[in-house]
């Protein structure tokens, strides 16, 4: 009673209220479901429900309905919604595994290596879509890729040191991708756009690429959370605890890095999700990670 861990505030303390995991999935559900529907309705070309509807029934029938509604609204939902799932997700995962309640996804240096790879990919004259995304992929595996190597020492990864590695290879990055816009001369406002994050680019492509990716990386999240909540008190007592800590660590580090770059990748830098949505879930229904990820 009254015992504090690194995240996740008081566990059983006098005064917090955590509310059933179970209701809130289904209401934070439903309201995901209410948001999506916002999504397809709502834009420049506002549309009735019942037009959406018969659009969806009949597309030959309604063809300009249904070109805005299946060509360009709801696989920009589709995509928004996985990307907030991979980013809530991984950044759960690793603010239980560093136990630092301001660790975010970006910390590992995926969205700088990501930023590179797009700048580079523009300046190539690569057109967009698939091409773009998957040099902005390989931009950041090969920055957490730089990261693990830094990190390393001694046969073992010290997590204190992969934040940090982080975030000098991330300031590093940042720094080569200025260097990359005052190249890029009339392309400069679409690698800003991909900086500040667009959805104007997703297609169906993307959003069939990204589901795999998502249920993947949180079912294995999910699969580990005994292990992540062992973490909470620190690596020697997740070790008496039977996890096989480098092994995981090094797992866990990297499955965040594939969802964060699957989501970079798609959308461009999307801030603020991976290090605010863990934590108004964890208020809502406590830390344990089995029913904290699945929230998220």
């Amino acid at each position: 009673r009254g015992l504090r861990g690194p995240v996740g505030g008081r566990v059983g303390a006098a005064g917090v209220t955590r509310l059933p995991a179970g209701p809130v999935t289904a209401a934070v559900a439903l309201l995901l479901a209410g948001l999506c529907a916002g999504g397809v309705l709502l834009g420049e070309v506002p549309l009735p429900a019942r037009d959406v509807l018969a659009a969806l029934v009949d597309p030959r029938g309604h063809p300009d309905t249904a070109a805005i509604v299946t060509g360009l609204r709801l696989p920009r939902v589709c995509v928004a919604a996985l990307v907030g799932a991979a980013l809530a997700s991984s950044g759960a995962g690793l603010q239980a595994l560093t136990g630092n309640p301001l660790a975010d996804p970006y910390l590992v240096g995926v969205a700088s290596g990501a930023s590179v790879g797009a700048g580079a990919a523009i300046l190539l004259g690569v057109a967009g879509g698939p091409g773009l995304a998957a040099f902005a992929f390989a931009g950041a595996l090969a920055a957490t890729g730089l990261v693990f190597l830094l990190a390393r020492g001694g046969g073992r990864l010290d997590l204190g040191a992969f934040l940090l590695a982080g975030v000098v290879a991330g300031t590093f990055l940042a720094a080569l991708m200025q260097l990359l816009l005052a190249l890029a001369g009339q392309e400069q406002s679409r690698i800003l756009g991909w900086l500040m994050g667009y959805l104007g680019d997703a297609d169906w492509g993307q959003a069939a690429l990204l589901p795999p990716v998502v249920r993947v990386g949180a079912a294995l999240l999910s699969g580990w959370a005994r292990w992540l909540d062992a973490f909470a008190f620190g690596e020697d007592a997740a070790r008496s605890a039977g996890v096989p800590v480098e092994g995981f660590k090094a797992g866990a580090l990297a499955l965040v890095a594939l969802l964060t770059a699957a989501a970079v990748s798609a959308t461009g830098i999307v801030g603020f999700v991976g290090l605010a949505v863990p934590h108004v879930c964890r208020r809502l229904i406590g830390p344990p990670n089995r029913r904290l990820v699945p929230l998220c």
